[in-house]
């Protein structure tokens, strides 16, 4: 079964921490950095909030506490299970913020660039790829 297959792989030691350090560290930067853009977007947004605001406000808060999870997780993972998890959540919180910032450009600057939406596209292909990969690389070294 799946369960019993992800059971085995959850319970697999890490070997080295490199991968998780790498995830840690970039999940840290990528945390401050939708903290710092939450707080310059109050500044480009008027007082009376819309609901592109409140959406856009509340996925950089959402991505920046989930980055800042992926971190703790990867930085204290001792198995494959819970890297396999801060890897997921890694990707996730990237995907909230590329989302968010998309979100932001289309609805600021529709107006001078219509491919806006399509632009992002790309970065999620490849943050899929670099998951997939990652989590694929250590199942083979099983």
């Amino acid at each position: 079964m799946v369960l019993d297959w992800w059971y085995k792989l959850q319970k697999q030691p890490l070997g080295s921490k490199d991968e998780a350090n790498k995830i840690s560290t970039k999940s840290l930067i990528l945390s401050g950095f939708a903290f710092t853009a939450l707080t310059f977007a109050f500044g480009f947004f008027p007082k009376p909030l819309s609901v592109q605001v409140v959406v856009v406000v509340f996925s950089l808060l959402l991505s920046s506490v989930l980055f800042l999870v992926a971190c703790e997780l990867a930085d204290y993972a001792f198995y494959f299970g819970e890297l396999a998890v801060a890897e997921i959540l890694y990707f996730g919180a990237a995907l909230l913020l590329f989302s968010s910032m998309t979100y932001f450009a289309y609805f600021e600057l529709s107006s001078i660039i219509a491919l806006i939406p399509v632009i992002p596209l790309v970065a999620y292909l490849y943050l899929a790829y670099i998951t997939v990969t990652t989590i694929r690389k250590r199942i083979k070294r099983k």
